[in-house]
């Protein structure tokens, strides 16, 4: 299986290896660390207004066993401004920068200004309409 998908990214992603062999940094713990940060408070910022846009559409308390259609599609834009939010905190950090400049190297795609702009791109092209439609979708099913 490892194979197959190592296949796959050599035909869709031909540097992939050399990118994956520079990411050597102690940097990388921290951005873990803001990522998941994010996601966890992004996402319950999400899941609070969804309920009360759906308390106002509705009135009437969503009900517990429709929370999971409505308030889980939301992870989906979560995952991409986490990350959104995650690029300018260590973009902020200085020696956070430079660290991952220098590995960035001459690569443009992993230079900050590159991957946040096509972070913004795909979160807001795919992941927010995808997640709320879903989210809007779970609205429907529970007030049917």
């Amino acid at each position: 299986m490892q194979n197959l998908i190592h296949m796959l990214m050599d035909r869709i992603r031909p540097s992939w290896r050399e990118r994956r062999a520079k990411q050597r940094t102690s940097w990388h713990l921290l951005k873990l660390f803001f990522m998941y940060f994010f996601l966890f408070v992004i996402f319950f910022i999400l899941y609070r207004l969804t309920e009360l846009i759906f308390v106002e559409i509705t009135n009437s308390p969503l009900k517990e066993k429709y929370k999971v259609f409505v308030c889980l599609p939301l992870i989906i834009p979560s995952i991409g401004i986490s990350l959104i939010f995650t690029n300018f905190c260590l973009f902020i950090i200085s020696p956070a920068k430079k660290a991952f400049e220098t590995e960035a190297g001459r690569d443009n795609e992993m230079t900050f200004s590159e991957a946040t702009t096509k972070l913004l791109s795909l979160t807001f092209k795919y992941l927010i309409p995808v997640g709320f439609g879903l989210s809007g979708i779970g609205m429907f099913i529970a007030n049917a």
